[in-house]
């Protein structure tokens, strides 16, 4: 693309700024400028302002600043020296066929040390969103601020003899978002710069020490786990040696019992016999006393009988004296 400034064909013919009161009206009436500021028109150029949507190495991906926690914000919403960062405008452009811009970086972005990168020339008939990327030259760190002016466009008629009429498929494509490619590319991006590298190396030291510091609790770990383990071992053993002692008693205890019951057992048979051998005495004693018992009942029936006949015989006789 060519500088639309010089002159044409040697004519007098070249292209006319816009600006002014004209700059306003073509913004108001988002004929050049969707979502645009009327406060941003200054004179011969309007100024860009910083969306929301960002992408960054660390991110991976685009990030939305206002989707973001302040611990994220303090994480992603920086360009650390020596790193790049790719921004979209909060305005998107829709160029006329006969209407082109110029972009260029706001003079206090340089001033904070950050160097504005985009395409030079919005072409004619281009329309949708502006990518840029921001680079950090300096040594501290930038905070990226949605809404901050960083950019400015400069828009230019062209007369009829500069108009281009594309062929069919060279219109410029319209871009929504960022590219993938950019989102591919910039996984693989590191910033560079000796912060960057200290901080790097500092992260590295952090790392060990995390390392460290996870071996230390990990030796300490596998020493308490040891230790529970002698003391489950000790304990073990001595319930172990308990139940040796427990086991001895019982087998003690069980052999008194054996014994006491063979002690029993013999006291039963001694007393059975015993038993036995009084019942035998009984039974004997028993046999004499029928015996005598039944000598002396016959005793005395034998002396009853004696006395029965005595008293007839002696009363035969005093019947016989009497009657004589």
């Amino acid at each position: 693309m060519f500088d639309r400034h010089t002159q044409l064909s040697g004519g007098n013919d070249m292209s006319l700024l816009i600006s002014d009161e004209k700059l306003i009206k073509m913004v108001s009436e988002e004929k050049i400028i969707r979502n645009g500021k009327i406060g941003n028109c200054k004179g011969m150029k309007y100024d860009l302002t910083l969306s929301n949507r960002f992408l960054k190495a660390k991110s991976k991906r685009p990030l939305n600043y206002n989707e973001l926690s302040v611990e994220e914000k303090q994480k992603f919403a920086v360009i650390k020296p020596g790193e790049v960062i790719y921004v979209l405008a909060e305005e998107t452009v829709c160029m006329p066929q006969n209407i082109y811009a110029q972009l260029t970086p706001k003079r206090n972005m340089g001033e904070l040390g950050i160097n504005v990168t985009c395409a030079l020339i919005i072409d004619p008939e281009y329309e949708g969103v502006l990518v840029f990327g921001l680079y950090n030259y300096s040594s501290v760190d930038f905070h990226f601020t949605p809404g901050k002016t960083f950019a400015s466009a400069i828009f230019y008629t062209l007369n009829d003899n500069e108009i281009v009429n594309y062929s069919s498929g060279k219109h410029p494509k319209k871009i929504e978002d960022f590219s993938q490619e950019l989102i591919n590319t910039i996984e693989k991006y590191e910033p560079v710069g000796f912060q960057n590298l200290a901080e790097r190396m500092n992260d590295v030291e952090n790392s060990v020490s995390e390392i460290k510091e996870q071996l230390y609790n990990n030796d300490r770990w596998a020493k308490d786990i040891k230790k529970i383990l002698d003391q489950v071992t000790d304990q073990n053993q001595a319930n172990t040696s308990n139940i040796n002692r427990i086991q001895e008693n019982i087998s003690a205890l069980n052999k008194a019992l054996e014994a006491e019951v063979d002690l029993r057992k013999e006291e039963n048979i001694t007393s059975k016999n015993n038993l036995e051998a009084l019942k035998n005495d009984f039974d004997r004693q028993l046999i004499a006393a029928d015996r005598k018992g039944k000598f002396f009942s016959g005793l005395v029936g034998f002396l009853i009988f004696l006395l029965g006949s005595g008293a007839t015989i002696f009363m035969g006789w005093i019947t016989g004296f009497f009657n004589k």
